[in-house]
């Protein structure tokens, strides 16, 4: 996909292998493709959005992992049988590439496959 703003360029590639994991009472889904916004690389905004769900009543705590070793957690509170949507952003002021990967860390561990993606910033 490419985005053109003035004579920026900015492109962004993304994996596109299935992103889901199962285990016992929780599903995790992260979707293969992200959303762009602000295509100026000051900054570019990188959306992430995957799907949690149980079979029941759950307290469910997650982390959203990025390549950069950066992390940021959630917690879901009521019940998710019929999936929750999350999401993260991830910034991007120059070229670069990297990947994000949603975990739930309880009740059970469950990770996503990794999204990968590709964000370049330039005049051509």
């Amino acid at each position: 996909m490419k985005a053109f703003a003035g004579s920026a360029l900015v492109a962004i590639v993304l994996s596109c292998a299935p992103a889901q994991a199962q285990e016992g009472t929780v599903t995790v889904h992260l979707e293969p493709h992200a959303r762009l916004s602000g295509t100026t690389c000051h900054p570019t905004h990188v959306y992430f959005s995957g799907k949690i769900k149980t079979d029941g009543p759950a307290f469910v705590t997650y982390r959203w992992l990025r390549s950069d070793g950066s992390h940021k957690d959630g917690v879901l509170q009521e019940p998710a049988t019929n999936g929750r949507t999350v999401s993260t952003a991830w910034d991007q002021t120059s070229t670069t590439s990297g990947w994000v990967q949603l975990i739930v860390l309880s009740p059970k561990h469950v990770e996503t496959p990794k999204t990968y993606f590709w964000v370049h910033c330039g005049t051509n």
